[in-house]
């Protein structure tokens, strides 16, 4: 009986020093590797953010600067000249050259989807719709004239 408790004990022993040599080194190098990984996936998720913010930093420039340009076409004599009651055939001509330049520089850029100049007289240019002259009306209920 002596013997068995002797062995039991001893069983029991090594299985405690098992249980610590196994549990510990695994517990030591899981919390390591946790840490290192939330290290590494904040820094690239940093990294990531930055990356997008000046993504979209760069879109919004190429937008205002594109619409910079855009807003030169309204400061073309021709425009003004239709825009006027002095319309001519050449300077509707003229109009449509320039919307078609405006279209060959920017051709990859999807998000204009038509050019309109309006001016203060209800007359309205329309890339796709020619020229044309709404009432006081529907010219002042206009939501591109209000804003």
């Amino acid at each position: 009986m002596r013997l068995t408790k002797k062995v039991l004990t001893i069983k029991i022993k090594l299985l405690i020093i098992f249980f610590i040599l196994a549990t510990v080194p695994i517990s030591i190098v899981g919390t390591f590797s946790y840490f290192q990984a939330k290290k590494t996936i904040s820094k690239l998720t940093i990294e990531s953010a930055i990356k997008t913010t000046k993504q979209l930093s760069n879109d919004i420039r190429n937008i205002f600067d594109e619409t910079e340009t855009f807003l030169e076409i309204g400061n073309h004599e021709s425009v003004k000249k239709a825009l006027s009651n002095n319309t001519t055939t050449k300077s509707n001509i003229a109009i449509y050259e320039l919307f078609e330049a405006y279209r060959n520089t920017y051709k990859y850029n999807k998000n204009i989807l038509d050019i309109y100049i309006i001016g203060k007289n209800q007359k309205i240019i329309s890339e796709k719709k020619g020229t044309y002259k709404i009432d006081q009306a529907e010219f002042e209920s206009n939501s591109v004239y209000n804003s």
